[in-house]
């Protein structure tokens, strides 16, 4: 099914779901808020990078919020028929896992090393001022990942580390992206596509592409916690227990 795909994989690809916005909300009831909705396409003088037609870095979103929703949804209503917008995907916690056996050391400085992550603007005729301190890698106490923090344009100006432990830190980061970049999978939606996966693991990106008036790129995305997920799974699983169960019934009786 679509969340255990997505719990087990990290990754949910639906093709030719629907096309239409609303379509999108009717068709995922039990994961996704019409109001969590968000928009993305190109926007002329946008300071955002998802509202630009150029190159999207690879990343993960929202590092600047302390508890980030746990799941990105996009779904492609309109997709660029120039060369650009394709998206990129990675595996973040498997760099980690290659960080942690063949560079050590980055692995370490990359795990300690706390960053500041910030996003100020204003949105909608409201002021926002956002910022969180972690590490790229995060780890629990059992040395287990329990998410990736990396977006180029939230990590803020102000490093506040000792002078000595920033270029470690900023050889240990390029490394890093590097392998991203390296091991990274490209392919293009299409008008009707759900691209699902886990925002805590997984970086994404996109390369540029041409827009215009006849020639646009649109998607709309959400975002969804994990616990919705689980839950879901669990009605499911009660669901077919209770049906398997009324059918025995009915084969016992007859």
């Amino acid at each position: 099914s679509y969340a255990r795909l997505l719990m087990g994989k990290s990754l949910c690809y639906i093709k030719l779901l629907k096309k239409k916005k609303k379509d999108f909300c009717d068709s995922t009831p039990n994961f996704l808020s019409c109001s969590e909705e968000f928009s993305v396409r190109s926007r002329p003088g946008a300071k955002n990078y998802s509202y630009l037609s150029e190159p999207l870095p690879l990343h993960t979103d929202l590092p600047y919020y302390e508890y980030k929703p746990s799941v990105t949804l996009l779904h492609t209503l309109e997709q660029s028929r120039c060369k650009g917008g394709w998206n990129q995907l990675v595996d973040a916690f498997n760099i980690a896992d290659q960080l942690r056996v063949n560079h050590p050391a980055h692995f370490e400085t990359l795990s300690q090393t706390l960053v500041n992550w910030c996003d100020i603007g204003m949105d909608a005729d409201k002021s926002f001022h956002n910022m969180w301190r972690a590490p790229v890698i995060n780890l629990d106490a059992d040395g287990k990942y329990t998410r990736i923090n990396h977006s180029v344009p939230q990590r803020d100006s102000h490093f506040s580390i000792d002078v000595d432990k920033v270029v470690p830190w900023y050889e240990a980061n390029a490394t890093f992206v590097r392998m991203a970049h390296e091991q990274s999978v490209t392919f293009k939606t299409v008008p009707g596509d759900v691209l699902s996966f886990n925002n805590l693991r997984m970086l994404h990106g996109r390369t540029g592409y041409d827009d215009t008036e006849r020639n646009v790129r649109h998607i709309v995305g959400g975002f969804v916690d994990w616990d919705i997920v689980y839950s879901k799974m669990r009605v499911l699983k009660r669901a077919a227990i209770s049906a398997e169960t009324e059918q025995d019934m009915v084969m016992h009786a007859s």
